[in-house]
């Protein structure tokens, strides 16, 4: 018998007008622990958070149309439709906004990623802190991150949502055993619905995971242990065609509703098996892909949204994958355990010029835990940015009240390369100790938040102006410096005004390029990234 040849489309409504939930009563689809994080950094409910009405999508379904993911941020779903006739009746639909073909039939077969190469098995360390961590020891001390378990952070109550192709194995491997003795996993969804279940599903999300909560102390001890997951495949490893990040999206949704703290995905998107769906680089904008525009409204949700920048670095097309380009999210390359970037790693800049990657971590013969149960090396951005999001569980278990805004920012003021980010390292590879105390000093509002401090314009040409909220009226002082981390201008203002603005003139003759100031008044300081045109 034939299977039937479901192509698939993302059809857009008009609105959401019908809809049978109501912003007044949010806790009809919106959980309590997702409440809970707009409550804390004081999150409206919007239309937006509304679902997509149900009178819609059984319309479709009833012309005989197979619904597969929803997108309420984009008022949208993602229908498999099996002929020309019914694809005309959609059309036609009063409430249809716009359809967009978006991959062919879905296959329906058994299948996955290659298994995580076996390059080689790491002995046993007899050294204390070294047979604790076991085969991730060397990633731990790397990120200065084992400071964060000594003062006993380890990811408590923090909800982590890993978006991947499969977890294959995860419910008989010995690492993972703390995940269901403990009620860790909190729930497991399949947007890519076809035949092949979760825990059978690719090997890739296992290795991924591996890094986050694999625990066995002796063996292996990752990142952040006692967190807590949503594990969600979104990714079919068979094939590469825009719906993917449909997937993807309906995903992060998920994650958002069931309020998930840290949204962290290694998959990425920009070349694909149709050329016609390709991503061209002038698309990287943070402001065009769909899938980056939608990270970025998770994060206005108050999630900390953290990607792998990709694999594409010594490819024709180097570039960072969607949705490393969105503004907000934490976008991670890949270096090797000498700190030298891994050939592969993606390189930046965003079409606009903006910084990407972010930063850099081990992603090179990097430790992970296979299918098999076993500890192996492997490459790839997709095995550096798991770790960054287990230690940023343990910096937000250590202060819960950190905005995403303060947690990027801590991340990158931590990292090497702060003061001489570029392509290629972003600013560098991140020390969680320092970005502890930087998160600390931020929380106690000893380092001002950008919101406090308004720099225009930028770019800027040859004149900066500086408007500094009221209340300082102390000697401030102004620093720039070049890509390099030289000092090209300083100068000490006695400002008695809360007034009057500052005015830093004379900078025409400085290079074009990307510049960071730093501004210091009182106890306060704050740091920004500038580009001189």
């Amino acid at each position: 018998m034939s299977q039937t040849i479901l192509r698939q489309f993302r059809i857009s409504f008009t609105d959401k007008d019908c809809n049978e939930y109501y912003i007044n009563s949010p806790e009809d689809f919106l959980s309590e622990k997702a409440l809970l994080r707009r409550e804390k950094y004081n999150i409206p409910i919007t239309n937006q958070d509304l679902p997509v009405c149900n009178s819609y999508l059984d319309s479709i379904s009833n012309i005989g149309a197979k619904l597969y993911v929803t997108s309420k941020w984009f008022n949208s779903a993602v229908f498999g439709i099996e002929s020309d006739s019914i694809l005309s009746l959609v059309k036609e639909l009063s409430f249809v906004d716009t359809v967009v073909y978006v991959a062919p039939h879905r296959k329906n077969e058994k299948g996955s990623r290659a298994n995580v190469e076996n390059v080689q098995t790491n002995p046993f360390l007899e050294d204390t802190i070294r047979s604790f961590y076991g085969d991730f020891y060397d990633e731990t001390i790397f990120l200065n991150a084992h400071h964060l378990h000594k003062n006993n952070y380890w990811g408590r109550n923090i909800l982590i949502s890993v978006m991947d192709a499969g977890f294959q194995n995860v419910d008989s491997i010995d690492v993972f055993k703390r995940l269901f003795t403990e009620n860790s996993l909190k729930f497991t969804k399949d947007f890519v619905k076809d035949s092949v279940q979760i825990f059978e599903a690719s090997g890739h999300g296992t290795s991924v995971l591996s890094q986050i909560v694999g625990y066995k102390p002796g063996y292996f001890t990752a990142s952040a242990p006692f967190s807590e997951i949503l594990l969600l495949r979104t990714e079919d490893a068979n094939t590469e065609y825009i719906v993917e990040e449909e997937n993807w999206i309906a995903g992060i949704e998920f994650a958002d509703s069931a309020g998930a703290d840290i949204s962290v995905a290694s998959l990425g998107y920009s070349r694909y098996d149709d050329s016609l769906q390709t991503h061209p680089y002038s698309a990287f904008d943070g402001k065009t892909i769909r899938i980056s525009i939608a990270a970025d409204i998770a994060f206005s949700k108050g999630m900390v949204v953290i990607e792998s920048a990709g694999n594409y670095g010594n490819k024709p097309w180097k570039y960072i994958a969607a949705p490393s380009d969105a503004f907000n999210i934490i976008s991670v390359g890949a270096s090797h355990k000498d700190s030298v970037i891994a050939a592969f790693s993606s390189r930046g800049y965003t079409y606009d010029n903006r910084i990407k990657p972010n930063i850099v971590t081990i992603g090179a013969s990097v430790s992970v835990i296979n299918t098999n149960g076993k500890a192996v090396n492997s490459n790839g951005t997709s095995f550096a940015a798991p770790m960054i999001a287990g230690y940023t569980a343990c910096l937000l278990e250590a202060f819960p009240e950190a905005t995403p805004t303060q947690i990027k920012m801590a991340l990158e003021m931590s990292s090497n390369k702060y003061f001489s980010p570029d392509s290629i390292y972003g600013y560098g590879i991140p020390n969680f100790n320092k970005s502890l105390e930087i998160l600390k000093d931020i929380i106690e509002e000893r380092v001002a938040i950008e919101s406090e401090i308004t720099i225009y314009p930028n770019p800027f040409d040859s004149i900066l102006s500086i408007s500094i909220k009221e209340g300082y009226n102390e000697k401030i002082t102004v620093k720039l410096y070049n890509s390099s981390g030289i000092e090209y201008f300083s100068k000490s203002i006695n400002r008695n005004s809360v007034i009057e603005n500052i005015t830093v003139d004379q900078l025409g003759n400085l290079p074009p390029g990307f510049y960071t100031i730093k501004i210091i008044f009182g106890k306060d300081c704050v740091i920004k990234k500038l580009i001189k045109l």
